[in-house]
């Protein structure tokens, strides 16, 4: 069967779910125009291991893709031509394959001759790397040697200069949201700081959109180094505002604090493409907030305390303070043979409003002690402006009188 031409195409990199949907999408679309294809693969490091002998086995280096390989691979993340971090020309000695070791002898070497003999041999005219930066830069420097490249940015850290739009990002938007929102009950249960740190080397794409869409409170990105005493401040201001006390902050891989020259890495060891691996700055954060947040928390630590009879409580905290517990004060007792019930008694008031009434005797001695109170004070005439007894202390039918006057003392 004539083809109109032969593409080749290989992914690089870190995997995303996208990959197998977007190898599939060129696959047919491809296929349907008359073109042939062929996967490479583990990225680079195929064009680097082929073999340009047609005798020679080269399946773990290229496959014929058909469209019923696709269409399966299609339903699954990540890439079934496998990937690698592979940079030609920067190739140590200890990469080189077993058949170029006698042609490259240097410690770093550049095999892009190889490469292109390869790509001849394969018949490609039409290349297609699926990768981000580090990928994608080596295929730029295929293209100034007459190759044609048509480049397909694929990166989480969404960082690949001129792109609107990267396979990945969008994932990677989503599940640090989705992840986000799970820790925030571990937050909100010890009414602690949350401090995540995610991907992103040094662009900060993948906390600022997250933040943006609410999965956190802040955000610390590596174009802007960050204060860590305003950081702290804005935290415990979004903590007190918060009803469950808690706040959260993502930190990207690659953020800086003021003052400090350089990003925070797990190790100096580079790989090929000469990035050190990225890591340590949410600890740093996390120690930090430790050691300073009482500086903004009224001296305390984020977490308030909960030790019983513990009445006064910072406002910094946003938390209601308990309303203190009325002194007891001695009631009256009256006088009789058995011992009889409380008078219940308002702080502000000087005399019994009403009496639990407990049989006919407790009625009559309560008339005694009205008429004895009569006689010391004035009587006024009964008018519109008495007050009625409390409800609680008169038992309907028991003949309590129904008002007391105004004019006694309050």
């Amino acid at each position: 069967m004539a083809y109109k031409g032969t593409i080749g195409i290989l992914t690089g990199g870190g995997d995303v779910p996208g990959l197998n949907p977007a190898i599939r999408a060129v696959t047919i679309r491809a296929l349907r125009e008359g073109y042939r294809v062929l996967g490479i693969r583990r990225g680079w490091a195929g064009l680097v291991d082929l073999i340009p002998d047609k005798e020679a086995d080269n399946s773990q280096n290229v496959q014929v893709l058909t469209e019923a390989i696709v269409d399966r691979a299609g339903r699954t993340g990540g890439t079934f031509l496998h990937t690698s971090r592979t940079r030609p020309s920067h190739l140590p000695r200890t990469a080189v394959p077993e058949h170029l070791r006698d042609r490259y002898t240097d410690e770093i070497n550049d095999v892009t001759p190889s490469v292109l003999e390869n790509i001849e041999f394969l018949g490609i005219d039409y290349l297609i790397p699926i990768g981000g930066d580090d990928t994608l830069s080596y295929g730029l420097e295929l293209h100034r040697q007459g190759i044609k490249v048509v480049a397909i940015p694929k990166t989480m850290d969404n960082d690949v200069p001129g792109t609107d739009y990267c396979i990945g990002f969008g994932t990677c938007v989503a599940r640090t949201i989705e992840l986000t929102h799970q820790l925030r009950t571990s937050a909100g249960s010890h009414e602690r700081f949350l401090v995540i740190e995610v991907f992103g080397r040094y662009a900060g794409f993948t906390a600022l959109l997250p933040t943006m869409a609410g999965a956190a409170d802040r955000c610390v990105i590596p174009e802007h180094p960050f204060d860590i005493d305003q950081l702290l401040e804005l935290l415990v201001y979004d903590r007190n505002r918060h009803p469950s006390h808690y706040s959260v902050v993502l930190v990207s891989e690659g953020a800086k604090l003021s003052g400090e020259g350089e990003m925070s890495f797990e190790s100096h060891e580079t790989d090929q493409f000469g990035h050190k691996k990225l890591g340590g700055i949410g600890d740093k954060v996390a120690a930090l907030l430790k050691e300073r947040s009482p500086l903004f928390n009224n001296g305390r630590l984020p977490r308030p305390e909960r030790r019983a009879g513990c009445a006064r409580l910072h406002r910094a905290d946003g938390l209601r303070q308990p309303r203190a517990r009325p002194r007891p004060r001695k009631n009256l007792r009256a006088a009789r043979e058995h011992p009889p019930r409380r008078l219940r008694q308002r702080p502000h008031r000087r005399h019994p409003r009403s009496v639990e009434s407990g049989g006919r005797g407790e009625i009559l001695q309560y008339r005694a002690a009205a008429a004895q109170v009569q006689e010391i004070l004035p009587q006024p005439a009964l008018h519109h402006d008495e007050r009625p007894v409390s409800r609680r202390g008169v038992r309907a039918g028991r003949g309590v009188p129904a008002f007391w006057p105004r004019t006694l003392p309050r």
